[in-house]
């Protein structure tokens, strides 16, 4: 851009010139023209000495005084002159002898003269500034028109060297690499584009730009293009997903570089993005694992909270009924001293797994840890969460014995009825409550 500066500049100081060259012809044909009519003027009063008396002529007379009056109205000895030849002029209309006009004339004639050779000399010293002002700005236009050219040659020269350079990096470079215009097309793909994502350079510069992003990431890819290309960004990062071309996705995380000229103006940006798929896969197993119990697969106690909360919130809104159901493993330390850990560990595997199938796959459930288990169950009431806990008993009657124990279970149940204002807090531990007292009916109904 600097180029193109100084190549305004120099149009313009041509401009200037021209203008000046302009102004000084046009003043001396003004003054050209003056001088010629003036001595029209001088000459046709001469001419009507001749003819005194005829009133077409002095009218005529009349007339062309009153031209030399006006074209002579910047000489103040002149002006002094004229009401003499004035009076001259009447006399020799009314028929009265005027010899003093033609004196009068070769007065005005002398002082005309000197004005004129003032006129000159003025006008000498306009055409040379002219001449010289053209001549200066022709030259400086030149030279700004050359050193405009030098400054867009050695641009030209550094961006081609640059996009060479960084056209090198990319092909060695591991990470997919691209340039794009100013409205976002891709005009090169470095080669590591087959590995990425199994699509030839050529394949990729074909494609409409934003084509091969996921649907659920485009609103965010429009919205940093179009950040990039409106305002004056330097930089962004952008993790996103595009289709590779064995349908499949994969996550990238997209450094964004904006060129642009010195007014601000995008000329083009290169986007660095780096196949970020595996870190991805690997914290949203992390997310999942946080709310999961590793052992059963089921809930953890935070994932529990979590989404027993927010069902237990929407119930409360709407007015519905809510059961959660409290759940331990009995005899789990027995099996764990006489059978060792790995047995227990399959006992509790088997009690998540009857917990799994007997709710349904939109209700929340849960080991909350060591022998305890919980479910949410949403829209219910107490005929059908009997029914639940009844399929429960029976799945647990069912169920294979861990090496010579059988598999055994306490049941809690606390109920939250339409309308019925209650913290998830107090379900759960009334629910706790409740399996604590069936758990000692049944040592006390043994015991005894």
């Amino acid at each position: 851009m600097r180029g193109s500066r100084v190549l305004g500049a120099a149009v313009a100081v041509f401009v200037a010139g021209l203008a000046a060259v302009a102004y000084g012809l046009n003043r001396y044909d003004d003054a050209y023209a003056w001088v010629a009519h003036t001595s029209d003027v001088r000459l046709a009063i001469g001419r009507a000495v001749g003819h005194a008396g005829a009133a077409l002529t002095c009218d005529r007379l009349r007339g062309d005084f009153g031209a030399l009056r006006e074209l002579t109205s910047d000489n103040p000895i002149q002006q002094v002159r004229l009401p003499a030849l004035y009076g001259s002029i009447e006399d020799v209309c009314a028929g009265r002898p005027a010899l003093e006009l033609v004196d009068q004339l070769s007065g005005l004639d002398a002082t005309e003269r000197a004005l004129m050779e003032a006129r000159r000399g003025r006008l000498a010293t306009l055409r040379v500034w002219s001449l010289l002002s053209f001549t200066i700005a022709t030259l400086a236009a030149c030279t700004a028109l050359l050193i405009a050219r030098l400054l867009q040659r050695r641009a030209s020269r550094d961006l081609v060297a640059s996009e060479d350079r960084f056209r090198m990096l990319a092909a060695s470079s591991t990470d997919l690499i691209r340039i794009h215009d100013a409205t976002g097309r891709p005009i090169y793909v470095s080669p590591s584009c087959e590995r990425l994502l199994g699509y030839t350079p050529d394949e990729l510069l074909a494609a409409e730009p934003l084509s091969l992003g996921h649907p659920d990431d485009l609103d965010r890819m429009h919205a940093t293009l179009e950040g990039v290309r409106t305002q004056n960004v330097p930089a962004s990062t952008l993790v996103y997903r595009l289709r590779a071309k064995d349908g499949a996705y994969r996550w990238f995380e997209t450094h964004t570089n904006p060129i642009r000229d010195d007014d601000g103006n995008l000329l083009r940006f290169y986007t660095s993005a780096r196949d970020i798929t595996e870190r991805v896969e690997l914290e949203q197993k992390l997310e999942v694992s946080a709310v999961t119990d590793e052992l059963t697969g089921l809930l953890n106690r935070r994932g529990f909270m979590m989404l027993a909360g927010q069902e237990h919130r929407i119930a409360s809104r709407q007015q519905l009924g809510v059961a959660v159901v409290f759940a331990d493993l009995d005899g789990l330390k027995l099996i764990n001293d006489k059978l060792g850990h790995e047995h227990g560990d399959r006992a509790i595997r088997a009690l998540g797994e009857i917990m799994r199938v007997t709710f349904r796959e939109s209700d929340v459930v849960a080991r909350l840890g060591g022998d305890e288990f919980a479910a949410l169950a949403y829209n219910v009431d107490r005929p059908r969460i009997e029914i639940v806990l009844e399929r429960f008993r029976a799945a647990i009657a069912a169920a294979q014995p861990i090496g010579s124990m059988a598999l055994a279970a306490s049941l809690g149940v606390a109920l939250l009825a339409p309308g019925e204002q209650r913290s998830l807090d107090d379900l759960v531990a009334d629910a706790d409550q409740r399996m604590y007292e069936t758990k000692r009916a049944r040592k006390a109904s043994k015991a005894s």
